[in-house]
């Protein structure tokens, strides 16, 4: 049985991207999931990655976390 997360939360890197962080809050919409989010982003990032946090490092069973890297990682080459 799936369980709907309550609580979703979306980690940006870089978090200082005005223009990034305006195009995921957009593409995520209200569905909840990151699973087709890196395919939408990838229209204007080529490079962008979206991950979810495993469910173990999740403090709240109803939480749901995704890291989006607008370059592929945390630390980008790219800056």
């Amino acid at each position: 049985m799936a369980m709907t997360a309550s609580l979703v939360t979306f980690l940006l890197f870089p978090r200082d991207d005005d223009q990034f962080t305006a195009l995921v809050e957009s593409l995520a919409g209200g569905d909840g999931a990151g699973g087709q989010l890196e395919q939408r982003l990838r229209a204007v990032y080529p490079h962008a990655v979206v991950r979810r946090r495993d469910r173990l490092g999740e403090l709240d069973p109803t939480a749901e976390t995704w890291y989006v890297y607008r370059d592929g990682s945390a630390s980008s080459a790219h800056a």
